[in-house]
């Protein structure tokens, strides 16, 4: 073997040796970026809000309620009341309990008595904790009058337990239905109002026990809504 062909030998390995190490490097830069990637998605998934949306027993509204939750960007799940009460589904494990509209047992014995009972008598303790961790509720509709009855609302003094107030009847008497204007009240202390969006909103007006009343001067200074 000649001088020349040890040279060009060497080249080679040394060639093949460079080529090896750009490929081991590019390897490293392609799992560094993955894991990158990994932990940006799981970390995401850490930071998405979770909302549990109930279901169950004459609750109609379930589907937009979460859908409106996946356009704010949260993770909705539709969970039926029995999943929750039977330790199926865990409440601990969500950010938000949403309390959606419709008839809970076809109101019987009152808009969202009967809901308000099995709840607190199954998983009161475990709501209120929920709430003492200053995770989020919110009650439309159905889901309102149910937060009333539970005594959750209007949480005077941070009390969650006692129904200071009640809903009845409306004035007139009677269902209404009808299109109504609102405004967001700049001072309340809500969470879901707090945006631009909702500065001036229509909507409709549908239900027969809409009047809130309290005992003496309960809703004295109250914001509620």
């Amino acid at each position: 073997m000649t001088q020349h062909d040890t040279m060009n030998q060497h080249d080679i390995l040394q060639h093949d040796m460079i080529q090896q190490q750009k490929q081991n490097t590019i390897k490293q830069h392609n799992i560094s970026v993955h894991n990158k990637q990994q932990n940006i998605s799981q970390n995401n998934d850490k930071k998405r809000v979770k909302a549990l949306v109930l279901t169950g027993f004459g609750l109609n509204c379930d589907i937009e309620t979460a859908h409106a939750f996946e356009l704010a960007g949260a993770e909705a799940h539709r969970v039926h009341i029995n999943s929750l009460i039977s330790g199926k589904t865990e409440l601990d494990d969500f950010d938000i309990l949403a309390f959606g509209g419709g008839f809970s047992w076809g109101d019987d014995h009152g808009a969202g008595v009967i809901q308000s009972l099995k709840l607190k008598n199954h998983i009161g303790d475990k709501i209120l904790s929920f709430v003492d961790q200053g995770k989020l509720v919110i009650g439309i509709c159905n889901g309102f009058q149910t937060l009333v009855n539970l005594g959750l609302l209007p949480g005077i003094d941070r009390d969650y337990n006692t129904r200071s107030v009640a809903l009845t009847w409306n004035d007139c008497g009677n269902f209404r239905d009808q299109w109504v204007h609102l405004s967001v009240n700049p001072d309340s202390p809500c969470v879901f109002t707090k945006t631009d969006a909702l500065k001036d909103v229509s909507n409709t007006f549908e239900d027969r026990n809409d009047t809130l009343e309290g005992v003496n001067d309960t809703l004295e200074g109250v914001n509620i809504l």
